[in-house]
């Protein structure tokens, strides 16, 4: 049996609810209500006792029941609430976003940072935008079936920001390498006047080949 917010049974299997469950959340958060938050993670990471088990459901559970812990319960209100949606964006983006290198110019010759989440619900990215800047882009609909989507994306210097922020936080182990030598190399290769040495060049070139192919010689 599936558990829904109110305790109740949930007639649809968990794995119907898997996309869901991002939005339920954030609207728990955004009310505050991590009692409720805690509880309902809790039935659902078990699978509610017999029923259908979504094992993706309950990874993403586990991550949000981390996220929401005792820890952040403990801290000033404040900072509490700093935290928690600090934390809350590092799940989203562990699960729905993407960071990767791009040439924003045509005449780039190399790239920059970029981190980007897509969702269905205006709600999520505009949450994004509110809390850590960046824009937002509306994409075209070219069926009537189709949902409407977002896209939220920082680039560059803010992209760094933001991703200092969540590294503490993710979970997903590719994001988290590229994260990792992002913060660690990109600023170091990158020359702020644009002018790059042989030297600096060669190492440039050598980061972005181990960024999109770490299992290169």
């Amino acid at each position: 049996m599936d558990v829904g917010l109110n305790g109740k049974a949930l007639s649809s299997p968990v794995s119907d609810r898997t996309s869901s469950l991002t939005l339920g959340l954030h609207r728990l958060v955004m009310l505050k209500n991590k009692t409720a938050t805690s509880h309902w993670l809790v039935a659902a990471q078990k699978g509610g006792g017999g029923g259908t088990h979504d094992p993706r459901l309950s990874s993403r559970c586990g991550l949000y029941l981390h996220l929401f812990g005792q820890s952040s319960l403990a801290r000033s209100r404040g900072g509490r609430i700093v935290e928690a949606k600090i934390s809350y964006a590092a799940g989203l983006f562990d699960g729905e976003g993407t960071v990767t290198l791009t040439r924003l110019h045509a005449d780039d010759v190399f790239r920059a940072p970029i981190v980007s989440l897509s969702s269905t619900s205006l709600e999520l990215v505009q949450f994004m935008k509110d809390n850590f800047g960046g824009a937002i882009i509306s994409h075209k609909t070219y069926q009537p079936h189709h949902r409407k989507q977002w896209s939220w994306r920082l680039v560059r210097r803010s992209a760094i920001a933001f991703l200092e922020k969540i590294t503490p936080y993710i979970v997903e182990e590719e994001k988290k390498r590229r994260v990792h030598l992002i913060l660690t190399e990109y600023l170091s290769v990158t020359p702020r006047n644009g002018k790059y040495s042989p030297v600096l060049f060669h190492r440039k070139s050598d980061f972005e080949k181990r960024f999109f192919h770490p299992s290169d010689p």
